[in-house]
């Protein structure tokens, strides 16, 4: 059976037509509701800033290398006292270090029961001998030969007495002048003692020195003039030696140290109004002066392979320059090859 086909009537036709081109057209200018985009604006190209350079001329000038640095005010003379020739056991010490003494005050002695022992049989015996020599001496009838042998026994027995006191008198250490003790061996009562071993220094001080030891020692020589600023005092000084320096301080770096430490010796041209035992000094000595030398701050140095070089500005560009300096004084440097008074060298 065969479906027949239902014909859309005109009216029917026409409200579909117009739906559909209503809907078309809305959806096309449905585009102009939605915001135009901007165009996409191209990256500004940003130039890199010119490093800022610091830069500084080589120009002629006067250069100098100073020592600053500190030394010590000691006394000019350090007497060590020691036991002359004879050991044996400490009995007293009667005097540390800051003590002071007076010339022929006992510093210290060692134990001498034995030789006052004998000192006493020598003496008993001295007198027998003597009593004998004085009465054959006024006896008419003793011989000549017997008053010879009693005056020669009595000699014997004064030059053995004069013996033992000497010995026992070395075991009393005294004060060879008035000062102050600077220095006390590491030693106790009852310790040993060898003969000839200082035991204390003693220092006079109306006269002093100033001693150096520090790094910038390989620096000086002799002869070179020193500006000494002690307390509240400003006095001038001269490297008057470099060697192990003084008695008391060679003992002492000798026995602590094995490798002994030179010292340079400062003579001041007067006193400082209150001189105190190891003050320190602070010391400022010219080493080296130049005049009319090319000098270029030290900061623009460089280095390689070990050797020197800076970096000149020519023409807006920059040329590394290899020099060959003088003197170095940490600020600035001295150029001798390398550079011409003028040149524009960078030193950042």
């Amino acid at each position: 059976m065969k479906k027949e086909k239902k014909n859309l009537n005109p009216w029917k036709k026409t409200a579909i037509f117009s739906l559909v081109s209503l809907s078309t057209i809305t959806i096309l200018s449905g585009c102009n509701l939605f915001p135009k985009e901007e165009a996409v604006m191209a990256p500004p190209l940003i130039k890199s800033a010119q490093a800022n350079l610091n830069t500084a001329k080589v120009e002629l000038g006067t250069i100098s290398h100073d020592v600053n640095d500190t030394g010590y005010l000691v006394p000019t003379n350090i007497f060590l006292c020691a036991f002359d020739g004879r050991s044996g056991y400490l009995k007293n010490i009667n005097v540390a270090p800051g003590d002071s003494v007076s010339k022929g005050d006992v510093l210290a002695q060692l134990d001498s029961d034995d030789l006052e022992n004998k000192l006493k049989q020598q003496e008993i015996r001295y007198k027998k001998v003597k009593l004998r020599y004085d009465s054959l001496a006024s006896n008419p009838e003793a011989s000549d030969a017997d008053k010879q042998n009693a005056k020669l026994d009595l000699e014997l027995e004064e030059l053995q007495l004069q013996n033992t006191k000497t010995e026992l008198s070395k075991t009393t250490l005294v004060a060879p002048t008035s000062g102050i003790i600077t220095y006390k061996a590491d030693l106790l009562v009852g310790d040993m003692v060898r003969g000839a071993t200082p035991l204390f220094a003693v220092s006079n001080t109306s006269e002093f020195i100033v001693e150096y030891s520090g790094e910038n020692l390989k620096n000086l020589k002799v002869g070179m003039e020193a500006n000494c600023k002690i307390g509240d005092d400003e006095i001038k000084g001269t490297v008057s030696s470099i060697d192990e320096g003084s008695p008391v301080t060679s003992f002492l770096k000798s026995t602590e140290k094995k490798d002994k430490k030179q010292t340079a010796i400062i003579t001041l041209e007067s006193m400082p109004k209150e001189p105190k035992l190891g003050a320190q000094v602070q010391l400022e000595i010219n080493i080296n002066k130049k005049s009319d030398v090319l000098i270029v701050p030290k900061s623009a140095v460089k280095f390689f392979n070990q050797a020197a070089y800076v970096k000149v500005v020519e023409k807006d560009d920059k040329v590394e320059k290899f020099i060959k300096m003088g003197i170095d004084n940490g600020k600035d440097v001295e150029i001798l090859e390398g550079l011409e008074q003028g040149q524009e060298i960078i030193i950042n």
